[in-house]
C-alpha cells in the first residue's frame, strides 16, 4: 500500500489527496488505462520525512498519559492527541467533561436518595451509590488504555 509523502499515512492507490494531512497526492496512468496514486515506499517515506512530521510522530510519555489518565481522566488522551491525532484530543476533551459530569450527577442523586430513619442512625444505601464506586474505579482502566495508546506509533 502506498504511503503519503508528507505524513507518512498509508493511502489507498486511487486517493486523490491525504486524508490525514490534505496534501494532493501525484495520479500517474498505469499501462492497463487506470489511473493510480503514485506514493512513496515505507523505506523511502521514512528517510525523507520534514523534520516537523518526523517530531510529531515520535511516540509521548506512556507514564505521563496514564498519570493524567488516573488523576483526572481524559488528561491523559488529550496529551496523547497533541500534535498526534485531533481524534484523540477530542475523545479526551469529551471523557474529562463526561467523567465530572457523571460524577456530579452520582453525587447528587446518592444525597437525594439516601433514607434515614428517624429511630435508628443507619441510612439504607441508595442505588446511585454503585455510580460513585464505578467513578473511582474507571480512571484505573482509563490510566492503562492511556499507557498503551501512548507508546504506539
Amino acid at each position: 500500500m502506498p504511503f503519503c509523502p508528507n505524513c507518512g499515512r498509508s493511502v489507498f492507490p486511487s486517493d486523490g489527496f491525504c486524508y490525514t494531512c490534505g496534501r494532493a497526492l501525484q495520479r500517474t496512468e498505469s499501462p492497463q488505462g487506470q489511473s493510480t496514486t503514485q506514493a512513496q515506499t515505507p523505506q523511502s517515506y521514512q528517510t525523507n520525512f520534514p523534520p516537523s512530521v518526523a517530531k510529531t510522530q515520535t511516540a509521548k510519555s506512556a507514564w505521563t498519559a496514564a498519570l493524567l489518565n488516573l488523576f483526572l481522566p481524559g488528561l491523559g488522551y488529550v496529551y496523547n492527541g497533541l500534535g498526534r491525532n485531533s481524534a484523540e484530543t477530542v475523545m479526551g476533551i469529551l471523557v474529562f467533561v463526561f467523567y465530572f459530569i457523571g460524577y456530579g450527577v452520582a453525587f447528587v442523586l446518592t444525597i437525594l436518595t439516601t433514607k434515614t430513619t428517624s429511630s435508628t442512625t443507619s441510612s439504607t444505601s441508595s442505588p446511585f451509590a454503585a455510580l460513585i464506586i464505578l467513578s473511582f474505579l474507571m480512571p484505573i482502566a482509563f490510566a492503562y488504555d492511556a499507557y498503551h495508546r501512548a507508546n504506539r506509533p
